[in-house]
């Protein structure tokens, strides 16, 4: 080994080990894990939703508080950038997590110290003080209150007025999807009968590959798209095993059967308690559980980190509901009593402390990666990806 790369950042071993193990779990896109390596190597934000698997390492060490609090099925990987619209039954919109590729067993802590940390990340002009409060404050209120069902957007104007402005033109949204690659031949044979289930969907359409999010990079992603009237589109998507699991195997463990479900990733998004959306579904195709939803513009999100758009009054409104909605997702698998007695018996300040440690730490994490990155493609050969 050369000696400059000896004494490799901790994150290039997790990558290293995360990404081999990924790729055993064939069908995966290889070529997408190469733009994964990229967006690593851009903003702090970008590198902590491309990075979950690095954040269930780290977290323990540097948040040792936080451990030992009671275990809920939590989301895991969540971000400002993980809440969306989706249609509901009788026509209402609901907002809410919309992404649980990352659903385990943990404590629920994890999900408040990674929103936080996601929010410091994106918002440099947030006092990290407010962060904390106001999501804990969001959190504590729903746990109080209890109650199933994310929010229906037409119950609160200032909201829904946001994400009506953020919904994107119907053209031109499709017109997107219609301009992405289509599907490589080969990537069609190796996932011949996920496509047949796909066409089953949406006949005559076109497939396509899909690259989007950050974390989800190397999971196979691919959709069809209809030339109807309007347009129709639906989604396949790899499910896996969460990566905090990955994590307290030790990391670079050989695949498992286990490796290639994700049963609290159904249990979630399927619950019928939150309101799911009833056109997305998770199968079984070729041995394999995938996410089958549709795309369309409805389904959208407030860019948190845009200032331009987003005044630090919405946001701080915009993180006390998330922090309600984080909530909400916790109490579909635990008694809120034990986890109100953890947050009474916790110091003031705690979630700020936490976000901040962690926040500082996936910024060391990021400039190491970064600094890797310019050294790799400085050499005349070889290097990560």
């Amino acid at each position: 080994m050369d000696a400059d790369l000896k004494s490799k950042p901790g994150i290039v071993h997790s990558t290293d080990h995360y990404d081999s193990w990924l790729l055993a779990l064939e069908p995966a896109f290889a070529h997408d894990l190469k733009q994964k390596l990229k967006v690593m190597a851009g903003e702090p934000g970008d590198f902590l939703r491309a990075t979950f698997y690095r954040w269930s390492e780290r977290l323990p060490g540097v948040c040792l508080e936080t451990i030992s609090a009671p275990v809920v099925r939590a989301v895991g990987d969540v971000h400002v950038g993980n809440l969306g619209t989706w249609p509901s039954d009788g026509d209402v919109i609901r907002w809410g997590l919309n992404d649980f590729d990352e659903t385990g067993w943990m404590p629920f802590t994890n999900d408040l110290v990674r929103l936080a940390t996601s929010a410091l990340l994106a918002r440099d002009d947030l006092d990290p003080d407010l962060v904390g409060r106001t999501i804990l404050s969001g959190y504590s209120q729903r746990i109080e209150g209890g109650g199933f069902g994310a929010l229906d957007v037409a119950d609160d104007a200032e909201l829904r007025d946001n994400l009506e402005a953020a919904q994107p033109d119907a053209e031109a949204f499709f017109k997107k999807l219609k301009d992405k690659d289509r599907l490589d031949a080969d990537d069609a044979r190796h996932l011949a009968r996920l496509c047949e289930r796909l066409n089953e969907a949406v006949p005559g359409g076109e497939l396509h590959h899909r690259r989007a999010g950050r974390d989800s990079l190397g999971r196979v992603r691919v959709f069809i798209l209809g030339n109807g009237d309007p347009p129709v589109a639906v989604e396949a998507k790899r499910v896996l095993r969460s990566a905090w699991s990955w994590a307290r195997r030790g990391g670079h463990a050989d695949p498992k059967a286990a490796d290639d479900r994700n049963d609290d990733l159904s249990a979630l998004l399927l619950d019928d308690r939150r309101g799911p959306d009833p056109q997305t579904r998770v199968e079984k195709i070729d041995h394999h559980q995938w996410v089958l939803r549709p795309l369309s513009p409805d389904r959208v999100g407030i860019d948190f980190g845009d200032v331009g758009k987003v005044s630090e009054v919405l946001a701080t409104r915009l993180l006390r509901l998330m922090g309600a909605e984080v909530a909400h997702v916790h109490l579909l698998s635990h008694n809120p009593a034990p986890l109100m007695s953890y947050l009474t018996d916790r110091e003031p300040g705690w979630l700020t402390r936490a976000a901040v440690a962690m926040k500082e730490d996936t910024e060391t994490d990021s400039e190491g990666w970064r600094t890797y990155r310019e050294a790799m493609d400085k050499k005349p050969a070889g290097g990560h990806g």
